[in-house]
């Protein structure tokens, strides 16, 4: 095993590390041996050999911490955010956001709502015709659900041709409306 302090050093430590702070410590055994022991050193001696010096730096009753009357004065830390206003527009993962009065949105449900005066549910999705995702126009937003989405991706009736698109996801609603009545025949049999 490699010491770094000699058997002098240590005892030195050992006669003074109580109620004195690492660095302090440091700087007493560099000053008495000559040496360029670093206050990581020391502390790392005081952990490994259970030697508590019972020194804290704690605030105590009656400190008066540094930024005392700096109201006002400080800067913004890193987790603070200036409020955004009502209508501003960003891009995240892809998909165009805006701030509306409830909070953040996407912008393709909040064009759809106005242009059709409606409300989507949670179930409901946009789905964009030319497969453009930047093009927001009236005919080029379509309202799908879920299930119509995955049905639509499953068997491959995405394109690029928004009439292709339309006629994909009218096949895929088609079968979907097969497959609800089929199986609602063989309940009642």
């Amino acid at each position: 095993m490699i010491r770094i302090f000699t058997k002098k050093q240590s005892d030195f430590i050992y006669q003074n590390y109580k109620s004195i702070s690492s660095q302090q410590l440091a700087n007493l055994v560099n000053k008495k041996f000559d040496t360029n022991f670093t206050a990581t050193q020391l502390r790392s001696f005081k952990v490994h050999h259970k030697l508590k010096s019972g020194y804290n730096n704690y605030f105590k009753p009656g400190m008066i911490p540094w930024n005392t009357g700096t109201k006002g004065l400080m800067k913004a830390n890193s987790g603070s955010r200036k409020p955004v206003p009502i209508g501003s527009k960003y891009m995240k993962y892809g998909k165009a956001l805006i701030k509306t009065d409830t909070g953040w949105k996407q912008y393709s449900r909040y064009v759809y709502e106005k242009y059709h005066d409606c409300k989507l549910n949670s179930n409901e999705r946009i789905y964009f015709l030319d497969g453009n995702n930047r093009n927001f126009s009236k005919k080029n937003l379509t309202k799908v659900t879920k299930q119509e989405i995955a049905r639509i991706h499953h068997e491959g009736y995405f394109f690029n041709n928004p009439e292709l698109n339309k006629a994909g996801i009218n096949i895929v609603r088609l079968k979907m409306k097969v497959r609800e009545i089929d199986a609602n025949d063989r309940k009642d049999k």
